[in-house]
């Protein structure tokens, strides 16, 4: 809703602002609230940290990039679709990164929320800084004011913003060595740096997807029993990234060691082998003998 509200406010500014004395239009401020929505188990709305850069502002009834961010080259007044603004958001994120730009920083109360407010008009970016125990969340782009389209000719520079989050998500493979194909019946479990089992399972045919992760945080996979005929393998450590997209790990297993020596419980072959250590005894105690009488008679 939100990006659908912003797209059409950057598809109306310029002919919402003509109504408008540019002296009152660009003296209101706004505001904008963010508001979390709860995730998956083992998540929190509470202390997710934003960041709010302002990326745009408006000149002569246009929008116009503001000075750290002219390297970009679309142009705001023409973006129509939500998949335009989309990646725009990262594009801008990515300036913002690389130039170290620092915005406003508040983070979330118990309640999921928190507001930016005293906004002059324009186009911000809004981030997240810190996911704490939260899921992902894409930087998006927001107008103040933005277009209410329930409400013709209506603007609000008081905007709501609720977050479309993802949890982390992290794919765990068990595979054979040899042939790199899912095998199934290991016994796995996933731990946090302290230690706490997060997930565990038994692998099947398909990877087995893990989604109450956190961003940066560092996790061990385990494998507590093999499938029969393998061995277990070593602990792999793996780091939760922050991107929407879908983290893949692969544990191998190999097949344990086959001997061509004798098998327990082969009776037939014992019994030769007790005949021949027999035998061989009696050779050397045969031997011994007869050296023994040898030297008696030297």
């Amino acid at each position: 809703m939100i990006k659908k509200l912003l797209v059409s406010a950057l598809a109306a500014v310029c002919a919402m602002m003509i109504g408008f004395n540019p002296v009152s239009a660009y003296s209101e401020i706004g505001s904008i609230c963010v508001s979390l929505k709860t995730g998956v188990e083992g998540t929190s709305i509470n202390g997710v940290e934003f960041e709010l850069i302002q990326v745009g502002n408006v000149v002569d009834g246009l929008y116009e990039y503001t000075e750290d961010f002219l390297s970009e080259k679309s142009d705001l007044n023409k973006i129509e679709k939500a998949n335009e603004m989309e990646e725009l958001a990262i594009r801008l994120d990515q300036v913002a990164n690389e130039k170290k730009i620092i915005g406003t920083s508040d983070k979330t109360d118990n309640n999921g929320k928190l507001i930016f407010d005293d906004l002059e008009v324009g186009i911000y970016l809004l981030k997240v800084s810190d996911y704490a125990k939260y899921e992902y969340i894409e930087p998006t782009l927001i107008s103040i004011p933005t277009y209410n389209e329930e409400s013709q000719n209506s603007t609000n520079f008081d905007v709501v913003v609720i977050p479309k989050h993802t949890p982390f998500k992290v794919s765990v493979s068990k595979q054979d060595i040899t042939t790199q194909k899912e095998l199934e019946g290991a016994e796995l479990q996933v731990t946090d740096k302290d230690g706490n089992i997060v997930d565990k399972w038994v692998s099947g045919k398909e990877p087995h997807m893990i989604q109450n992760l956190f961003c940066g945080q560092t996790y061990t996979i385990t494998e507590t029993i093999a499938p029969d005929g393998y061995k277990i393998a070593q602990s792999i450590n793996f780091t939760v990234d922050e991107t929407g997209e879908v983290q893949r790990v692969i544990m191998y297993d190999e097949l344990l060691p086959t001997s061509g020596g004798l098998k327990t419980g082969d009776d037939s072959n014992i019994s030769v082998i007790t005949i021949i250590a027999i035998l061989s005894g009696l050779s050397v105690i045969t031997g011994l003998y007869i050296y023994s009488r040898k030297r008696k008679y030297e």
